[in-house]
Formats: structure tokens, sequence, C-alpha cells
């Protein structure tokens, strides 16, 4: 009995560890602080070109001294068509404040504020569906998902997103 209980142990373990080393790359996760000092993130998100849809997730502190609203824009080009949902917990138990997104500003941010937003990216002229070659326009590049204090218009976050840019295998090169 205590063998099988080692087996499923070590079988489940070498199953999870192999799982959390696949990297899937149409999406990504950023950490980041808001603050009036323009904050900072931990690391920038690194996408693989060539994909026809794009997800971002970025989780958020807001950092005491910065109160207010913040306009959410994705910077960069060629231009992507986006868009930003707020995570918001299934039950509400009523036990953390909830900042809004409303028309791509999060409103009422307060110190200690936590925020879960989803980034939804789409190269323009890309088809969600089709699966087949690049989308035109993304082949590499450098974007931005950059937070602006309404009133003052400065910013309190940016986070870089990289497009790595598309490999052509050796193979599909011909010569003349």
């Amino acid at each position: 009995m205590q063998r099988k209980k080692v087996i499923t142990f070590i079988l489940s373990a070498g199953l999870c560890l192999a799982a959390a080393a696949y990297r899937w790359g149409d999406s990504g996760h950023a950490i980041g602080l808001i603050s009036r000092r323009g904050g900072r993130a931990r690391h920038p998100t690194c996408l693989e070109s060539g994909r026809g849809r794009y997800t971002q997730i970025v989780t958020a502190t807001v950092l005491p001294g910065y109160r207010g609203n913040a306009r959410v824009v994705l910077e960069g080009a060629p231009p992507m068509n986006y868009d930003m949902h707020l995570a918001v917990p299934v039950v509400d138990l009523g036990l953390r404040r909830k900042p809004r997104l409303e028309n791509w500003t999060l409103v009422d941010l307060q110190p200690g504020d936590r925020i879960a937003l989803w980034l939804v990216m789409r190269p323009a002229g890309s088809a969600v569906s089709s699966g087949s070659g690049p989308p035109p326009g993304i082949s590499g590049g450098k974007f931005s998902l950059a937070f602006y204090d309404t009133a003052s218009g400065r910013s309190v976050l940016r986070i870089p997103i990289i497009f790595k840019p598309v490999e052509i295998p050796d193979e599909t090169i011909q010569a003349p």
C-alpha cells in the first residue's frame, strides 16, 4: 500500500514538473506596482510572433501615495486591436475593495488595491480562427501597456510587451 502512494506521488510530481516547463507562446503574465513616480514592472512579457491572438494578464498593486483614476493604453506599432477585462471574484465576500474598469480607465484606485487585468490582443488584419502563417505586420516588435493618471497625464506604470521575431526554418529557404 505504501509503495503505491510513493509511486503515485513520484508520477504526479513528474507530470506537474513537465507541464510547468512548457511555455505557451500566445500568453503571458506581468506583475507591476502602480505609483506616482511611474511605477515599475518586474520584467517584460515575451510573446511569440505569428499568432492570431494573444492574452496578457497584468496583476498590479497600488502603492501608498497614489490615489485616482488610471487610463490604460496599449502603445506600439504596427496597430493592434485589443480589449481589456478586469478580473472579478466569482463569489464576492466583500473582503477587499474593487476598482472598476470603465472605458479603458481604472476608476477609484486607492493605496493597497490589487488589480488583475486581462488584455486580449489581435494584430490588425488577422482572423482569430485562421492559424495559417503569421498575421500581417507582426513578425516582431515592442509594445507597452501603459497606465496614465487621468488628472495629471503622468505615467504610473509601463509594462513592456516584446514579440519575438518569427524564425524561418532553413529547409524552407531555397537557393536560386
